[in-house]
């Protein structure tokens, strides 16, 4: 059944929707644009743009309502407002200028700033008293380099002398044409001539002369019908010398000539009746106009030749759509490529190398979301289309007229065996006769009439003829019942070719499946892995491949296609590519890592230069047979979509048509051929020891020693989905030869030696088909303070002096050595008088006294205890003579032998004397002066008072590597021969033993002596 045709319908909708005021594009369909955005996700400061600024160095800055942004095509550097004075002075950024000497100046919410690259440094200025909005939406610099802004309330200009901005000057006149001058944003711009500005405001269309110091508007210039008292907005300059605005009254744009003030165009077309007030008016380098409304339309107008509307609409699910429906920015650059600064981030796209456009049948592939196109063929008698979908349903389309006619294939009559057509294989054409065959069999369409199953006399009804193709004669091939068929229409004969009886492949029956037919128009079928059949006499004689590579064991057979050479391309989802020369039966298998974009592929198809285009969901691969490689590209098209497959053909036009999902995709391989980029890249930031340089306008970095460890960021304005290319670059100097960047483009350098350095940047195509210029700066690393010339002679010197002082030194000492050697030897004398006391000390005859006096009692009252102690004594006199000569005896030894002494005295004294001695083991192997203790023992005996009552209690423990002897102090009276000098000589003793003092501590109830440890 054959449904409505529909551009008749249409046209009367249309019409009806004019004559009630609607828009007439808003039905109209996508235009054929893919733009490729720049957003917040790649590093945008925010999605909401407001200007471009191209600067003189080829960066771009991009205002925007969060921040301005400094892009070099990779990187991006943000720039807000902080607490400190060197920042924006606020973060929504209207409009931005550049002057003669590089500042990048912008205009904001709270009034205008200028930024200065060489110092990185802010300045902020008011156009407005204190406390009173200073919103800005505009400024420029003129041909003359007079800085100039428009505020909520006037136009204000920069005064170097008071570096201020002070409102432009005005005749009486003028001043009293208007109290306050509401501009536009988008609403200003400079004479070319440089003699004025011209201002869309609330109050009209103005033009201010700065000689005259006049405003001239509708109310004093009433025969010049450019000047209207009516609201205007949406002011731009053009690449070709005229400017336009658009009347919001009058729902027109005017296009005049700036110098003369002549109207040049006045457009009304009847969509403007329904549209709101014009935001922005851009004309491109194709005299395009792009037009953003206060609705949120973003429209295309082609003023000159078919004063054509077309909507251009943001679409969440089409990701190749512009980004956000209104947009204040928008650039032309020299190659094509047109940038859209829209609500929802930069959209960039460039006509003249777009090498694919799409095509929307949004409103016929229908019912499920699920929906898809699952077959794409050309009526090439009239360069229609025909396209099948998942929903049974098929789709003729034309072009050149937009008229679609939509057939319900589930309505169709049934075949005999009962079935409508599903999944269609392909359609072919005969004069006015449309052959279709798909998995249900073969139906045909004559004239107007509808489908109806085809019947063909000698092929049994059973026979389902899945494919079919045409040779030149009008004979048809056809596949049914894995067997190949042959039906000559003029004769009306009908021929069979099967493969003989018994045969199996892999204990199979072969297939006769995905029909083609060779440059010679020789009909071949896959007949199973790695084989291919074509009619031989009455059968289908077998080929079998050799195989140049492994063939693959995965996947399955999508579709086969033949090409001029004599090849046959056959699509293997899962294995890749195969490529079978029917002469030679040479089999090559290309897979992903021979360069295919992936092995999931669906389909195969050769253009008019012998490429072959190869589809795999929204990615595609090219084969170049003369360089025998691939070029792969992706599409921003389905990319979270996986339920579908890919249908490719051949236009006659040499166009490839492509499905991908349920949007079609129309490539033009002529423009795959690369264009050369005439852009120089940009080295957009020297980061030196961390901290990033700024560069000036010289292009010289001057760097300490200490900043030898550089990074560098440089980048390319150029869509690299458009052009790929690789950044390159080198450092002269040190590198010999050109290093390829990574996909940051960056480089970084480490521990540079001093010395004069050029860091150079370029890009490549990735085909090598194009070459940038290049891009570089000069960088000079200091040599350390001690690589210097004046270091050198400072150290000269330096070398000097110190042989100079050393030889005064030299001849110091030898004096003082001189001097030395006396004192050494009265030194030596010293000692030995010490020794010699000490001696004296050790043998004191008091001690001796008192010994013999004990003796000699205990001889009487305790014979036994007079030998023990008897013994005591002649112990103690044997380790004094044994150490005599020694000046130093371990502390275990000293020890021992105090204990001797310490019984003796007990024996005298009993309780009144108490010797505690608490030394650890660890500390026994240290050294101290023989007799030491007995000393100081004896020293506490000789100055203390000892009775039961008040004992005498003595304390040796060690203490940070001191042996300390205390006592409690019982002075007294009278000492016996005491010279008062036994301590002072112990002291003197042990200078000569250690460099650590004797301490000697006394309060009024203790006596404390401190020996070190050696």
């Amino acid at each position: 059944m054959e449904l409505l045709s529909l551009p008749n319908y249409m046209g009367r909708s249309i019409a009806l929707w004019v004559l009630l005021g609607l828009h007439f594009y808003t039905k109209a369909q996508q235009p054929d644009l893919s733009f490729h955005h720049i957003t917040q996700a790649n590093g945008l400061s925010y999605n909401i743009v407001n200007c471009f600024l191209k600067d003189s160095r080829g960066l771009l800055w991009i205002g925007t309502y969060n921040g301005l942004n400094r892009y070099d095509g990779a990187h991006f550097t943000i720039f807000r407002k902080q607490k400190h004075a060197n920042s924006l002075p606020d973060n929504t950024v209207h409009d931005l200028a550049e002057d003669a000497q590089g500042n990048i100046w912008g205009a904001t919410e709270a009034g205008i700033f200028k930024y200065t690259p060489s110092t990185g440094k802010f300045a902020s200025y008011l156009t407005l008293p204190q406390n009173t909005t200073q919103v800005c939406f505009n400024i420029l610099v003129d041909k003359n380099g007079i800085i100039r802004a428009s505020n909520a309330f006037n136009v204000v200009q920069y005064d170097a002398a008071k570096d201020a901005f002070v409102p432009i000057p005005l005749q009486p006149a003028s001043q009293q044409l208007f109290t306050r001058i509401y501009t536009r944003k988008n609403g200003m711009v400079a004479s070319p001539d440089g003699r004025g500005l011209y201002l869309t405001t609330q109050q009209g269309f103005l033009y201010y002369n700065i000689a005259a110091a006049t405003l001239t508007a509708a109310q004093n210039n009433s025969g010049n019908a450019l000047f209207t008292a009516n609201s205007s907005a949406a002011l731009c300059a053009t690449p070709y010398g005229h400017f336009w605005y658009y009347d919001n009254e009058q729902k027109a744009l005017v296009a005049f000539d700036p110098l003369t003030q002549k109207l040049l165009y006045k457009k009304q077309p009847p969509g403007f009746a329904g549209i709101g007030p014009m935001a922005t008016v851009f004309e491109d380098n194709n005299h395009v106009l792009w037009l953003s409304t206060w609705n949120y339309e973003v429209l295309r107008y082609d003023y000159l030749h078919s004063d054509s509307i077309t909507l251009v609409q943001h679409n969440k699910a089409i990701r190749s759509s512009i980004a956000g429906d209104f947009f204040w920015a928008a650039m032309h650059e020299e190659d094509g490529t047109i940038w859209l600064g829209t609500v929802g981030g930069i959209s960039r796209f460039n006509t003249q190398k777009a090498f694919y456009k799409m095509h929307y049948f949004d409103q016929w592939v229908l019912a499920k979301n699920d929906a898809s196109f699952d077959f794409v063929g050309e009526q090439k008698a009239d360069g229609s289309w025909w396209l099948g979908t998942t929903q049974q349903q098929l789709l003729h389309y034309k072009p050149a007229t937009g008229e679609t006619t939509v057939f319900d294939l589930k309505l169709l009559r049934k075949n005999k065996m009962g079935l409508t057509p599903f999944k269609i294989n392909n359609l072919v054409f005969a004069n006015d006769a449309v052959y279709l065959f798909c998995n249900a069999g073969a139906w045909v369409k004559r004239g107007n009439n509808s489908f109806v199953p085809l019947t063909i006399a000698g092929m049994p009804d059973t026979v389902l003829a899945d494919q079919g193709l045409m040779t030149n004669d009008g004979s048809l091939w056809m596949t049914g019942n894995e067997k190949l068929w042959y039906w000559q229409g003029e004769s009306n004969s009908v021929k069979c070719f099967a493969h003989g009886k018994g045969l199996t492949l892999d204990k199979k029956p072969p297939l006769a499946d995905f029909l083609c037919l060779s440059a010679n128009e020789e009909p071949w079928v896959l007949a199973g892995d790695d084989y291919f059949a074509h009619p031989s006499g009455d059968t289908l004689a077998l080929v079998k491949a050799t195989a140049t590579k492994q063939s693959g064991a995965i996947g399955y057979y999508t579709a086969m296609t033949a090409d001029a050479q004599g090849n046959l391309w056959v699509s293997k989802k899962g294995d890749g590519l195969y490529r079978f020369h029917a002469q030679s039966g040479a089999y090559q298998l290309y897979r992903q890592y021979d360069g295919l974009v992936m092995d999931h592929i669906m389909d195969a198809t050769p253009d008019a230069a012998g490429r072959i285009w190869v589809s795999a969901y929204n990615q595609f691969s090219v084969f170049n047979n003369a360089v025998n490689s691939f070029s792969n590209f992706t599409l921003p098209i389905n990319e979270n979509r996986y339920g579908y497959e890919n249908y490719s053909t051949t236009l006659a036009n040499g166009h490839v048509l492509s499905t991908i999902g349920d949007k079609v995709v129309e490539f033009f391989p002529d423009k795959l051929q690369p264009t050369a980029v005439k852009k120089k890249p940009v080295i957009s930031a020297v980061i030196a020891g961390g901290k990033e340089k700024l560069l000036p306008t010289n292009s010289v970095i001057d760097l300490s020693a200490d900043e030898n460890d550089l990074h560098f960021q440089f980048g390319l304005l150029v869509d690299g989905e458009e052009s790929p290319f690789d950044m390159q670059y080198r450092l002269a100097g040190t590198d010999k030869s050109w290093s390829t960047a990574s996909a940051n483009f960056a480089a970084t350098y480490n521990k540079l030696a001093p010395g004069n350095y050029s860091f150079i940047v370029r890009a490549m195509a990735r085909d090598s088909s194009w070459q940038s210029e290049e891009t570089g700066v000069a960088i000079t690393l200091a040599a350390p303070f001690y690589r210097t010339a004046w270091f050198s002679l400072l150290m000269l010197g330096l070398v000097a002096g110190i042989i100079y002082f050393i030889y005064r030194y030299r001849l110091q000492k030898h004096r003082q050595v001189m001097a030395l050697e006396g004192k050494a030897q009265l030194l030596e004398k010293e000692k030995a008088m010490a020794m010699f006391e000490n001696l004296k000390q050790q043998l004191n005859p008091h001690f001796l006294f008192n010994s013999i006096s004990s003796l000699s009692g205990l001889i009487e009252a305790d014979q036994p205890m007079a030998m023990e102690f008897l013994e005591q004594m002649s112990g103690i006199y044997r380790y004094i003579l044994r150490h005599a000569d020694s000046d130093k005896v371990s502390l275990r030894e000293e020890l021992e032998f105090v204990a001797l002494y310490i019984n003796l005295q007990q024996t005298r004294f009993e309780e009144g004397l108490q010797v505690r001695i608490n030394v650890p083991e660890d500390y026994m192997h240290y050294k101290i002066a023989p007799v030491t203790l007995q000393n100081l023992i004896e020293n506490a005996i000789k100055h203390n008072v000892i009775d039961a009552a008040s004992p005498l209690i003595i304390h040796m423990y060690v203490e940070d590597y001191y042996l300390v002897v205390s006592n409690n102090l019982q002075k007294k009276r009278v000492v016996e021969t005491s010279n008062q000098k036994g301590l002072a000589q112990f002291v003197s003793l042990y200078k000569f033993l250690t460099d650590k003092p004797v301490r000697i501590t006394t309060s009024d109830t203790m006596f404390t002596i401190s020996i070190p440890l050696i």
